[in-house]
């Protein structure tokens, strides 16, 4: 029905014909000892709705081929093209994680279809190809993945696994055993890719904001030579205490200071003072 409403207000519907044949072919077939998905019959990425009358259950094979069919039925290039390749890319990651993970057993016929996939997805998703290119997601879209993952729970397996991964890694990447020991970023990435990657860097060292607590505050003077950023006020004599915080090292110097209401140096000296001259 959706997809009816799509085709006579949009295109031909003689364009659709093999895709809709091949659906109807699909409702005869018995999938009961095989893995399958939930194909949106005028797909998601079309305006396609999660509505029972837009779904048909299909083994990933079918599902994989009613994507390409689909695309081809638009040109070359087009958002719905590159929607429904992509959509087929995915599929196929999706048969060979079954096949790795739950040692199911797939007909031969299924390397066909990841030589295809090869063909087909070569440049595909790089660069301007990549379906998503220049988009962003929508404040709605960011909300619903957050809370997907903050509800994510990870069985003691995968737990096991992530520990073994941490547990490996750094002795294989550490000191000299890391490929890029010793490299310069020109020697890693070349002169033109590190020139951009120094220049990011050092635009969001510059637009970094600190989350500065109540009781320090920002400047931009030079003393003996020495820049300082903040200063806070000592709480025994209230003369001004400046900091170089740019560094993190200088960060966690203030804040810690202001934490633990540290006094100036003057005030520690008269106190030192004091207590010999008591002694």
């Amino acid at each position: 029905m959706i997809l009816q409403e799509f085709i006579d207000n949009n295109y031909n519907i003689d364009d659709f014909k093999q895709y809709s044949d091949f659906l109807t072919e699909c409702l005869n077939k018995d999938y009961n000892n095989c893995p399958t998905h939930k194909h949106h019959i005028l797909p998601k990425s079309m305006n396609g709705s999660n509505v029972s009358y837009n779904l048909i259950v299909l083994n990933y094979e079918d599902h994989f081929i009613a994507h390409l069919i689909l695309a081809n039925c638009f040109e070359s290039g087009t958002p719905e093209y590159k929607s429904n390749l992509y959509a087929c890319k995915l599929i196929t990651s999706y048969i060979k994680k079954y096949m790795n993970i739950k040692n199911y057993e797939v007909p031969e016929k299924y390397s066909e279809f990841w030589s295809l996939s090869d063909t087909l997805f070569k440049d595909f998703g790089k660069g301007r190809n990549n379906y998503f290119y220049g988009k962003t997601h929508s404040e709605e879209t960011i909300k619903i993945i957050k809370e997907k993952r903050a509800k994510q729970v990870f069985n003691v397996e995968s737990k096991q696994k992530m520990a073994n991964h941490l547990l490996t890694l750094p002795n294989t990447q550490k000191g000299k055993l890391n490929p890029n020991y010793g490299k310069t970023f020109e020697e890693i990435h070349g002169i033109d890719k590190a020139a951009k990657i120094k220049q990011k860097l050092k635009d969001k060292r510059a637009n970094y904001v600190r989350n500065i607590p109540n009781g320090i505050f920002k400047c931009d003077i030079v003393i003996d030579g020495i820049h300082k950023s903040y200063y806070r006020f000592c709480p025994n004599c209230n003369d001004i205490i400046y900091y170089n915080g740019k560094r993190a090292s200088g960060w966690q110097t203030i804040t810690t200071a202001h934490k633990n209401n540290v006094i100036c140096m003057n005030c520690r000296v008269k106190r030192r003072y004091s207590i010999l001259k008591i002694n």
